[in-house]
């Protein structure tokens, strides 16, 4: 049987075609994507995801926007730290008086004032961001935040290189800066480590309401003093190829609160279909619920044709936990805008943190919410009805056997990790599979065992240009195939001009020579393993490059200028905004798909930091250019990035 998996341009066609783009998130929160295996998912530096693509070769997206929740209790304390009790035994807004143990009124006999609160990467219903990088725009007063933003952003390490410092709260540096690229390897079990950091509260210590979103004015953001870092992993590597694991260890940054009866949930909005479709891809997914030992995942598909499914699962090690699923539809999502109400300002519903409710495992509205959890002895749920649905997977802890540990608790600057996976296949049988061989790996302490006789997808680690005609590549995998293929071609040639250079399997790197000057190429390498009747061919993320004389290339792919552009597609004007990192001169061009220099956008020396160049879709004369795709490309010292804009009219 012959298979063929292709890691292609789904990036920058995501650029070109998404319409999912949330205009309530600042710039200089940061994405960056996971490219090395099957799935092309997008995790970010504020506790959520996006635009998976399964398989990598598609244009098939199945995330529209996913993120992390977390909830707790913790105590109540006044301005000056101490603790609070109530004076009346059922507390309304009729009688809400607090006291603290020096007041007169106080007895042992008062119950503290306890809150129950969730903080969420994103909540789509109300628009709201909770948990953002240390460094962002409602933290601009921060010590240092000029300088610092640009590095506080998601960091990809190839085979452990670059590291970064060990999180530390406080942090003795005072930058908050962990992610900033240093020669200590980082010790990781996988090729592709991404690594972010984010908090539901300020680190610097501006002080305000720290939540982001159309919603914030009126949402009451009351943080738990959290810190998260999520490293996810990524693998080439078959059986390894098809699922990012997400390893999240969350701080307790409080100093004198523990936060205990912590619930972790997931929330994910699918809408599955082509990434040309936008929102109209929401409209006929359906979400769903399998159950059993080593099992235990939600998942969404779609019911109109697309074949994938994309499934979800935490796991917190060692821990007998309670697991609860909840589905519902847009605009009917879980209200905590006033998660210190009394009664009766949060009626009719039954309670001020709704969220808080459904993780751990009561349903605050039977009219909107709805299990997925199969009932009736089923080992599978799903929902009967297609919409534009989302859902949220939680696990949490209830277990009387357990004694003093019965709930998930999290002491002051104590730390609990637990693992989120995302996977994909084509059936509830696949994901079944590897479901068991998620969770088998992570029990191993993420042992990979033999790896010998499993195929690998190449995975392009280095383009250097030797000169102007030719480029050498450098390429990882895993395992050696029968034989290795670069292939490249002009970009807008047909598929049947793709040329080839046979490489030993033995060998991870090749050149090519002959290209023509200011050409746009496609690059790619393929591995072929079981040549015959038993094939596999497996294909690197194709890149894009500029045959010019501007800068030559040195494309590190861990240093790449971080950037983007939007709105794209666009009409009149775009916007590009890139990072600098270093003092050396910036160039910003713009070609066409014939590898035309059609506009110097910007070439000179500018300060570290965020900046934006604006291109109006005209040429160096001023002149308005049609309709169509054209590339930008930023270069500086060795590094270069190559953007795809579609301009519509």
């Amino acid at each position: 049987m012959k298979y063929c998996i292709t890691i292609a341009l789904c990036t920058l066609l995501a650029l070109c075609f998404a319409t999912s783009e949330d205009p309530d998130v600042p710039k200089a929160l940061n994405y960056s994507t996971h490219n090395s295996g099957n799935l092309l998912l997008e995790v970010s530096n504020m506790g959520t995801l996006e635009g998976l693509t399964y398989p990598a070769n598609s244009e098939n997206s199945y995330i529209y926007k996913g993120a992390h929740w977390i909830s707790a209790k913790k105590y109540r304390r006044d301005e000056l730290g101490r603790k609070l009790y109530w004076l009346a035994s059922f507390p309304t807004m009729d009688s809400s008086q607090v006291v603290t143990t020096s007041s007169p009124l106080w007895t042992p006999l008062l119950r503290p004032v306890i809150d129950s609160l969730t903080t969420e990467g994103y909540d789509g219903d109300a628009n709201i961001h909770e948990l953002l990088p240390a460094d962002n725009p409602l933290s601009y007063d921060a010590p240092n935040n000029a300088q610092n933003s640009p590095l506080d952003n998601v960091l990809t390490s190839i085979l452990g290189l670059p590291g970064h410092r060990p999180f530390s709260y406080p942090d003795p540096q005072g930058s908050y800066l962990f992610t900033v690229p240093t020669s200590t390897p980082l010790q990781t079990p996988s090729f592709e480590t991404k690594t972010a950091y984010f908090y539901d509260f300020c680190p610097f210590g501006t002080v305000g309401q720290r939540d982001y979103g159309t919603s914030s004015n009126t949402n009451d953001h009351r943080p738990l003093q959290i810190a998260i870092e999520q490293k996810s992993y990524s693998w080439g590597l078959q059986n390894f190829a098809n699922f990012v694991i997400l390893e999240n260890t969350l701080w307790n940054c409080n100093p004198v609160d523990t936060l205990f009866q912590v619930s972790l949930a997931s929330y994910m909005d699918c809408d599955i279909g082509p990434l040309s479709w936008g929102s109209y891809g929401a409209i006929d997914d359906v979400s769903g619920y399998v159950c059993g030992e080593g099992y235990e995942f939600a998942y969404s598909r779609d019911s109109g044709g697309i074949a994938g499914i994309v499934g979800l699962k935490i796991i917190v090690p060692n821990q007998n936990l309670e697991r609860h699923a909840w589905f519902w539809k847009v605009g009917d999502g879980a209200n905590d805008a006033a998660p210190a109400g009394l009664y009766p300002s949060y009626s009719p519903r039954k309670t001020p943190n709704e969220k808080y409710w459904l993780m751990t495992g009561r349903n605050p509205s039977s009219s909107k919410f709805s299990s997925l959890i199969p009932m009736g002895g089923n080992m599978q749920y799903e929902q009967p009805v297609a919409n534009d649905t989302r859902y949220l997977y939680s696990v949490c802890k209830d277990d009387p056997a357990a004694g003093t540990n019965r709930y998930l608790n999290i002491a002051p600057g104590q730390s609990l990790k637990y693992y989120t996976v995302i996977f994909a296949g084509n059936s509830i049988d696949e994901l079944k599979a590897r479901s068991l061989f998620a969770e088998s790996f992570i029990s191993s302490g993420f042992e990979m065992g033999n790896v010998q006789g499993l195929t690998c997808i190449p995975y392009i680690r280095s383009l250097t240009r030797p000169s102007i005609s030719t480029i050498d590549l450098n390429w990882h995998s895993y395992t050696d195939p029968n034989h290795f293929e670069v292939k490249y071609k002009l970009y807008d040639a047909p598929a049947s001009d793709w040329q080839t250079i046979y490489i030993a399997g033995n060998q991870r790197s090749g050149n090519i020579n002959d290209l023509q000057y200011q050409q746009i190429y496609k690059i790619k390498v393929a591995a072929v393993y079981n040549s015959g009747a038993s094939e596999v061919y497996l294909e690197s993320q194709t890149h894009v490059e500029v045959m010019d004389d501007t800068i030559p290339i040195d494309e590190s792919l861990q240093v790449l200028i971080p950037a983007i552009n939007y709105p794209n597609p666009f009409n009149p004007s775009t916007t590009i905004r890139y990072d600098v990192r270093s003092p050396e001169p910036v160039q910003i061009n713009i070609y066409n798909l014939k590898g035309q220099l059609v506009k110097r956008l910007f070439a000179g020396s500018l300060s570290t930091g965020n900046h934006e160049s604006v291109w109006d879709g005209t040429d160096d004369n001023s002149r308005e250019l049609s309709s169509g795709i054209y590339l930008c490309r930023i270069t500086q010292g060795g590094g270069s990035q190559t953007l795809k804009m579609l301009l519509l009219k």
